[in-house]
């Protein structure tokens, strides 16, 4: 037999044991014969022993359904940690290609785009920006231009 236990012994265990127990037992002596090999030196007799006692599964054994579901977690993990760092370089890309056209206009082009950005933001933006202090209307007209440079070069909106 392949795990060391008679026919007639595991005729026996079949017989007397419920099937869980016994699937239960096999995956752990596997689970030892791989990632303890030497701390089992007789499989038969410690199988079968481990069925007839109900042995409680050894510190650190995870059931093959349990690897999988870790390792299907792991997989959706890494995948969504790709997908934010996917998010952070398409996001990156965008304010490069909007700071290289801000850095590419002359002055008078820049100033008249940061009036037709400002002409182009809400009416209720435009209420806050003229009541920020000076410190606050440099980061509104920042975002103003960024908008107004968005939609120039056909990007989508800012989150």
């Amino acid at each position: 037999m392949e795990r060391g236990v008679t026919q007639a012994v595991a005729a026996d265990l079949v017989r007397d044991f419920p099937e869980d127990r016994l699937r239960r037992q096999v995956e752990v002596v596997d689970w030892l014969r791989e990632t303890k090999p030497k701390r089992v030196k007789d499989v038969g007799a410690y199988l079968a022993e481990a069925i007839r006692k109900d042995f409680a599964p050894p510190a650190g054994f995870q059931s093959r359904a349990e690897r999988a579901e870790a390792e299907s977690a792991a997989r959706a993990t890494l995948e969504r940690e790709a997908e934010v760092r996917r998010a952070q370089a398409r996001a990156q890309a965008e304010q490069d290609r909007i700071w290289a056209y801000w850095e590419a206009l002359p002055p008078e082009q820049r100033t008249a785009l940061d009036a037709e950005a400002l002409a182009a933001a809400t009416p209720a933006d435009r209420v806050e920006y003229a009541a920020a202090m000076p410190s606050l209307r440099r980061m509104f007209r920042a975002a103003f231009r960024a908008a107004l440079i968005r939609r120039r070069l056909g990007l989508p909106p800012a989150d």
